[in-house]
């Protein structure tokens, strides 16, 4: 890549992240003043997407494997995101902020320090719920009580971005931090509790920050899993482990996902 390359990234995605956080916020809050719409931050994130033309590739739980796969096809189980509950999810790059919620319709968890690189992006999350900021340095038992209320929010259990492309053989050996998810098994006042696992990709190549570059046209795979419930474990263990295990087995899903094939195939259905 050539200097003058490098610098057209690093000038094209200044000014995106510029865009995003402080004017497109002021725009939003303005349409929400003269009712255009009923929450700033929803059309933020839409605009967001229609401006890098994103395109979303949800992959079916599971796959009838006795056809051959089209991509018009309907596979055997594709699962919803739930209404009632707690979704995690991986975290790939700060994409993130206004493509996951995007699709959970639902606020996410995060730290002041994220809040606030975000400039009014992040205010706006905060005064329209789609954002619950937390500190770290405040004890587990008080980070829960501040989001137990809520009818559904996201987290994302790594604790940092990723940019790993593969997971242990074994899934025992995945790193997710284990705190808020013991909060939540251990909360006798909702025993019907759920944490639904969804995995995505390509979100660190529609934004990535330490290359400085725009991804425009990406394809988001995700696949959501199969709701699990607090009640049918007997102990924290095993409810983790049964975490792990669906952050393995959608993992492996998406990021063995042959794009390349599917887009191939969408063109020859256009």
């Amino acid at each position: 890549m050539s200097f003058f390359e490098k610098m057209y990234n690093v000038l094209s995605f200044s000014l995106f992240y510029i865009f995003v956080t402080i004017p497109l916020p002021l725009i939003s809050v303005f349409c929400y003043m003269i009712s255009i719409t009923n929450n700033a931050w929803d059309l933020e994130s839409f605009l967001i997407q229609e401006y890098l033309q994103l395109r979303y590739i949800k992959l079916p739980y599971t796959t009838n494997k006795n056809k051959k796969r089209k991509c018009d096809e309907t596979d055997d189980k594709m699962n919803d995101i739930v209404s009632n509950g707690v979704i995690i999810t991986n975290h790939r790059s700060y994409a993130d902020f206004f493509i996951d919620p995007y699709i959970f319709q639902c606020p996410a968890i995060g730290r002041f320090l994220a809040a606030f690189s975000v400039m009014f992006y992040g205010l706006i999350g905060l005064i329209c719920n789609r954002l619950l900021v937390i500190n770290r340095n405040d004890s587990r038992e008080n980070i829960y009580n501040k989001l137990r209320k809520k009818k559904l929010f996201y987290f994302y259990p790594e604790g940092t971005r990723c940019k790993h492309l593969t997971l242990p053989q074994d899934y025992k050996d995945i790193a997710l931090k284990p705190g808020l998810l013991k909060s939540i098994y251990e909360d006798k006042d909702k025993p019907n509790q759920q944490i639904q696992v969804v995995i995505s990709k390509n979100k660190e190549n529609v934004m990535d920050e330490k290359r400085f570059k725009l991804g425009f046209g990406k394809n988001i795979i995700y696949c959501v899993g199969t709701p699990i419930k607090t009640k049918d474990y007997e102990t924290f263990e095993d409810f983790f482990d049964a975490i792990k295990k669906e952050w393995k087995h959608l993992w492996d899903k998406v990021y063995g996902f042959d794009e390349a094939k599917w887009i191939e195939d969408y063109q020859e259905k256009l």
